[in-house]
């Protein structure tokens, strides 16, 4: 008989509670990490988007500043 079938047949949750705890919290653990790598991860994207946009942003500017000029006191846009 195996002990998976003895773990079976006692009704027990583990057929090694010793090695239980240290398993579970390995898990644990690598959740954890993989958890804090994700929002890391996610954290950088966030980053790159806003620099993305501040990017755009100013180039819009530039261009709006570009076809935009005061004509007698009065800001007229290029066509």
């Amino acid at each position: 008989m195996s002990t998976t079938q003895i773990g079976l047949i006692a009704g027990g949750k583990s057929k090694l509670p010793v090695a239980r705890g240290s398993i579970n919290g390995e898990a644990r653990e690598k959740k954890r990490r993989s958890k804090g790598e994700a929002k890391e991860k996610q954290g950088r994207s966030k980053g790159e988007a806003r620099e993305k946009q501040g990017r755009s942003k100013g180039e819009a500017r530039e261009k709006q500043r570009v076809t935009t000029k005061r004509v007698s006191g009065k800001l007229k846009t290029k066509n």
